[in-house]
């Protein structure tokens, strides 16, 4: 999971670089592996989030988990088109510093759901 998510901050990088230095070859690649490491990332943070939640309350923490990503999911697009206004790279640094931070946070994560019969 923090490996995926790392990578998919380094191809949302080299996707920037590739912008600005009009590599068309680059520009495949990175947005390639960004496709193939964020579908990654996604699914594993699927498989585990219901994991981490007690089973009397998992139903209703995961209701909680998708309506905040829902929320954000509307959010995110009204905040990269003011971003967007400053420079057309700005919105992919924001994306790389919190796919890093979600990174940084999952790599503190204590739970081990291997294992665990509730």
């Amino acid at each position: 999971m923090v490996l995926s998510t790392t990578v998919s901050g380094l191809a949302l990088i080299a996707f920037a670089f590739s912008a600005k230095a009009h590599s068309t070859a680059l520009t495949i690649v990175s947005s390639s592996v960004f496709g193939l490491t964020s579908t990654l990332m996604f699914a594993v943070i699927y498989a585990y989030t219901p994991e981490v939640f007690h089973p009397s309350v998992r139903g209703t923490a995961c209701g909680m988990a998708s309506a905040f990503g829902r929320v954000a999911g509307i959010i995110a697009p009204l905040i990269t088109g003011l971003l967007l206004e400053v420079s057309t790279t700005v919105p992919l640094y924001v994306s790389v510093a919190l796919l890093w931070a979600a990174a940084g946070c999952m790599f503190i994560l204590p739970i081990e759901t291997r294992d665990i019969a509730t």
